[in-house]
């Protein structure tokens, strides 16, 4: 006979019942579809997050660099109170015969030592056009010595980086950089490069000017200016640009108290003398001359998580009296186009190869100075095309140099295709059909803007 449950521990039973299997099923599945919901969510929000981080990255980055490149080459062949421009400018009360001072139109720079050897600035002496019979053996420079550029393919540069008499700051291009590649350090292929000089700053006013021409007495040449101001220290030959608006002297003179005495340069130091009422002017030619150069270069990429881990990315770099160093992240090509004027006064929009290659079509040479002979530079003075650009338009290719973008195949839009075509069609270009870059690096999962600009060349020195 069987026993039977008291009413006690029945009710024991149902207070210790669960949930059912069916109960727990539908339980699990709505907590799984909120998590997926959520990390749903969290995934588009971080997504959103990467796109709007790198879109804000790239755009710094493009306004920074065409800020930077955008205020070197208005500087571009600056000389103080000089005007090579298109006529003879006037100072002073009209009509005042007494009160005004010409700025002479297209006068060279004459170099009294041989400043290529010393400043990589101008031609050496052994390359230096003939001079005439004169009492000394002075030189002149021509303007195109203040900017020079390059066209930039796969594996070669035209005209090349480190072309013999056109002026390029070789320290600059030396090492890994003289050759294009994807290895760190080396330049990025098929990106320009832009060199250009400028004299900075108002330099020290000369307060008065001695024995100026060899003749009387065989004295040297001897200027009265700040020297502390112009930081050179007592004793130390220095090496001076003087000038008066009309044209700019090249000497190595030496400091004693607030003199400087014309030394060691040609067989005399004779030059012209300076009218004190124009404001002459003396430059230290260590401190004042700028030599600065644009390129860009492949690094390894820093970020610790970098995927994969040989990763490369490329850079703007600013070079400035042969140290260089990095402007922006994720420039990922650089071209130059100029605006020059030829014979004819017509404006041609060149590349730097053109440019380097016009010879005949050049505008006339500077005006010779007195005792020099007609067509010193040569007819056609060789790469006489850089002396007249007038206006640089840059063109900027950047990306947001994380993976930021959802898909490996974000299209983008650029001047020039990846081949190195104009892009007249203007068409967008697709990285899973490029494959590689034309920097020769994977596109990775980037999205790329084009950041433009023409800059006018105001020196009027050209």
């Amino acid at each position: 006979m069987s026993a039977r449950k008291s009413p006690s521990m029945k009710g024991r039973t149902r207070r210790q019942s669960g949930v059912t299997l069916i109960e727990l099923m539908i339980t699990l599945v709505l907590a799984t579809l909120v998590i997926l919901g959520l990390v749903t969510l969290m995934d588009s929000v971080g997504i959103t997050n990467r796109v709007q981080d790198g879109m804000a990255r790239m755009q710094e980055n493009g306004r920074y660099a065409l800020q930077r490149i955008s205020e070197d080459l208005r500087a571009a062949s600056s000389q103080y109170c000089s005007n090579f421009g298109g006529g003879t400018g006037r100072l002073g009360t009209a009509g005042g015969v007494a009160a005004e001072y010409f700025l002479e139109q297209a006068r060279p720079a004459v170099a009294h030592y041989d400043v290529g050897s010393a400043l990589r600035f101008g031609p050496v002496v052994s390359t230096a056009p003939g001079n005439p019979p004169s009492p000394n053996q002075t030189y002149l420079i021509s303007p195109r010595w203040m900017l020079f550029g390059t066209e930039c393919g796969l594996t070669t540069c035209t005209p090349a980086v480190n072309a013999a008499n056109r002026g390029t700051d070789t320290t600059v291009f030396a090492g890994p950089r003289v050759a294009m590649g994807v290895n760190n350090g080396q330049r990025a292929r098929g990106a320009d490069t832009l060199s250009i000089r400028y004299l900075r700053g108002a330099g020290v006013r000369i307060t008065a000017m001695r024995n100026n021409e060899v003749e009387a007495g065989n004295l040297p040449v001897q200027l009265d200016v700040n020297a502390t101001a112009l930081g050179i220290p007592d004793t130390t030959i220095g090496q001076i640009w003087a000038t008066d608006c009309q044209v700019g002297d090249l000497l190595r003179m030496q400091v004693s108290g607030g003199t400087l005495t014309a030394t060691g340069n040609f067989n005399n130091d004779s030059m012209p003398s300076f009218n004190e009422k124009t404001d002459p002017r003396a430059f230290n030619m260590a401190r004042d001359l700028m030599q600065v150069s644009y390129f860009l270069q492949v690094k390894d990429d820093p970020d610790p998580a970098r995927v994969p881990a040989n990763r490369k990315i490329v850079v703007l770099m600013r070079s400035e009296n042969g140290v260089a160093q990095e402007i922006v992240e994720g420039v990922e090509r650089l071209d130059f186009m100029y605006a020059v004027d030829d014979a004819l006064g017509r404006t041609n929009y060149l590349t730097a190869a053109e440019v380097d290659a016009m010879a005949a079509a050049c505008p006339p040479s500077p005006a010779q100075l007195i005792g020099y002979q007609a067509n010193y530079f040569g007819t056609p003075e060789a790469g006489c095309g850089w002396r007249a650009v007038k206006s640089i338009e840059v063109s900027l290719l950047l990306n947001t140099v994380s993976d930021a973008a959802v898909t490996n195949d974000e299209q983008f839009r650029y001047s020039w295709t990846n081949a190195g075509a104009a892009n007249t069609a203007e068409t967008f270009e697709r990285p899973a059909v490029l494959g590689t870059m034309r920097s020769g690096l994977p596109p990775y999962r980037m999205l790329r803007r084009e950041f433009r600009a023409q800059v006018g060349v105001r020196g009027y020195n050209y």
